[in-house]
């Protein structure tokens, strides 16, 4: 899943582009999970987790900047395919089905566990195509953030804490 974004010849900045689309979204979620819960630890966790997401935002501009020469990154941002999370999946489907009033932090967590682990994915998938060794490196590790998102909230969810 997600790959539907790709069509096969895509340049590694159309890479990063898409990547840092879906880094806004995952970042708008995280807001507004933090906006509509009542447990002050998922608050804190999830504004946590949007801070993360604008760091990997920065990383990927100056991926693209380095990659594409672009330092203008209001022009670059004019490029950024907004709207597509991490995983591939358009926000506003989950975002009315979870954060709907009979939703449950549960179910938040659910799905940014879902997302976390699709995103992992993804940059897996999109470093096996990225040529540049310096892209490589950087969506290896975009994958290993995801992957310590994801426990982070696995253990939390666990804890009962929702």
């Amino acid at each position: 899943m997600g790959l539907e974004y790709l069509e096969g010849i895509e340049t590694p900045g159309d890479i990063i582009l898409l990547a840092y689309g879906m880094e806004e979204s995952l970042g708008g979620f995280y807001k507004d999970a933090a906006g509509k819960t009542r447990n002050s630890d998922a608050e804190q966790l999830f504004t946590k987790l949007a801070g993360v997401e604008e760091k990997h935002k920065d990383q990927l501009f100056k991926l693209y900047r380095d990659v594409v020469g672009e330092e203008d990154r209001s022009i670059f941002e004019s490029h950024v395919a907004m709207g597509v999370p991490e995983g591939g999946l358009r926000a506003e489907q989950f975002m009315k089905r979870i954060m709907g009033a009979k939703s449950s932090l549960g179910d938040v967590f659910s799905i940014a566990m879902m997302f976390e682990a699709q995103a992992m994915d993804l940059y897996m998938r999109y470093a096996e195509v990225m040529e540049q060794e310096q892209a490589k490196a950087l969506l290896h590790d975009l994958a290993e953030q995801e992957k310590a998102h994801l426990k982070v909230l696995g253990i939390i969810k666990d804890k009962e804490m929702v």
